[in-house]
């Protein structure tokens, strides 16, 4: 079978965004890269893929149709990168941040509206980096269900998932597809991705035993989890579920990021629990 020809951009290189860059380049993808610390790009570059200077580079390094992939560290990082964009014309951004319903909203109406795009999804990975290097990963999407279908390929070189058909663009489909995922992490879906799932909670204790707090290729950053938490219990009420559960660990989460720590891996938040912290 031959290569896929489709043009990647992808901003951001952080654990996540460097197995997205992994996964795309073993399925034979062109891949141009931009994060703001260049040392990460240098084994992505090794492995065929091209380096832009700038995110607006980046964006513009193919002439046709191209599709941008964005992972960045937050909502306020992924509206702060493409506000320095002079255009998104013929270009289709599919953006898997850990994100609030509102940080969807907002971009989702910059990329379709001023920005000119040519249509916004939002990836929800439910899996470890490692996972999505793999192709093992389980991946939810939302926005228009023709959008999907016609980068089906991409997304489903990330791993296997579902979509939500929301048949709509800008802000009303950022909005409605941030409470869906929010109603689904209520109802267990994102809770067990902060918490690691089971089979990383021996990591997490023993992170913590050893006082190693770094965020490693599979971790999560308490100032990420807290994100994606406060976002959860901000619609949940809307949707019916309660977040008694969840306004505890966002609580917890809260005061490590308060103390300025939100870049240690969630790990950290173990010490906290049995009163060491």
């Amino acid at each position: 079978m031959a290569p896929p020809v489709q043009h990647i951009s992808i901003l951001g290189l952080g654990h996540m965004g460097s197995a997205l860059a992994h996964a795309f380049l073993d399925a034979g993808y062109p891949v141009t890269i931009w994060n703001r610390t260049p040392s990460k790009a240098d084994p992505l570059v090794a492995r065929g893929a091209t380096v832009a200077a700038s995110p607006a580079r980046c964006v513009q390094s193919a002439t046709g149709p191209a599709v941008i992939i964005i992972s960045l560290v937050s909502d306020a990082a992924v509206l702060a990168v493409l506000r320095t964009l002079p255009t998104l014309e013929h270009r289709t951004v599919i953006n898997y941040t850990s994100s609030s319903p509102t940080g969807i909203t907002e971009t989702a109406d910059l990329v379709t509206g001023s920005l000119g795009g040519a249509g916004y999804l939002h990836g929800c990975i439910i899996s470890a980096p490692s996972k999505v290097k793999t192709h093992d990963a389980t991946v939810f999407y939302g926005g228009p269900r023709a959008l999907f279908d016609r980068h089906r390929a991409i997304c489903e070189t990330l791993g296997e998932g579902g979509q939500d058909d929301l048949g709509l663009h800008g802000p009303a489909a950022g909005r409605a597809h941030g409470e869906r995922v929010a109603c689904a992490g209520c109802g267990g879906v994102l809770l067990p991705q902060l918490l690691g799932f089971q089979e990383f909670g021996p990591r997490l204790v023993r992170q913590d035993r050893d006082g190693f707090h770094g965020v490693g290729e599979d971790g999560i950053s308490v100032g990420t989890a807290f994100s994606v938490v406060s976002g959860v219990v901000d619609v949940a009420g809307d949707c019916g579920v309660s977040s008694r559960l969840l306004r505890g660990l966002q609580g917890l989460l809260g005061e490590r990021v308060e103390a300025g720590k939100g870049a240690e891996d969630l790990s950290a938040v173990v010490g906290m629990l049995r009163g060491a912290d």
